[in-house]
C-alpha cells in the first residue's frame, strides 16, 4: 500500500527537529510542524482509516459505488484541511529548502 501523507509529514517534522538541534537549520526556515499541526495529522489518519477500512468492499461495487467512496474521503479530507488554511510552503520555505527538499517546478508554481 502507499504511504500516507501523513507518515511523510510526520518524518519531515522529526528530521527538522533533529536539523534545528544539530544547529544545521536556520530557525526561521522551519515550517514543517507549523504546516502540519498534531491536530492536522491526526485528522487526517481518522479520514483515511475510514477510507482504509472501506477498500475491501471495491472488488464487489460498482463505478457508482467507487466513485461515492472517493467523494466521501475527499469531502472528508476538504474539511479537515480548509482551502483557506491548506498547508501550501510558504516563499520562504522554498527559498531555505535544500537541494533534495526544494520543490519540483511544477509545484513551485502552483503555491
Amino acid at each position: 500500500m502507499a504511504e500516507r501523507p501523513t507518515t511523510s509529514w510526520r518524518r519531515g517534522i522529526a528530521e527538522e527537529a533533529e536539523e534545528l538541534a544539530a544547529g544545521t537549520l536556520d530557525p526561521d526556515c522551519a515550517c514543517m510542524a507549523g504546516l502540519f499541526p498534531e491536530e492536522l495529522l491526526v485528522a487526517t489518519d481518522a479520514v483515511l482509516d475510514t477510507f482504509e477500512a472501506e477498500l475491501p468492499a471495491l472488488p464487489e461495487a460498482d463505478d457508482a459505488q467507487v466513485f461515492a467512496m472517493v467523494e466521501r474521503v475527499v469531502l472528508a479530507l476538504n474539511v479537515v484541511t480548509p482551502t483557506t488554511s491548506a498547508p501550501s510552503k510558504p516563499t520562504s520555505a522554498r527559498r531555505c529548502a535544500t537541494p533534495s527538499t526544494r520543490p519540483s517546478p511544477s509545484m513551485a508554481s502552483t503555491s
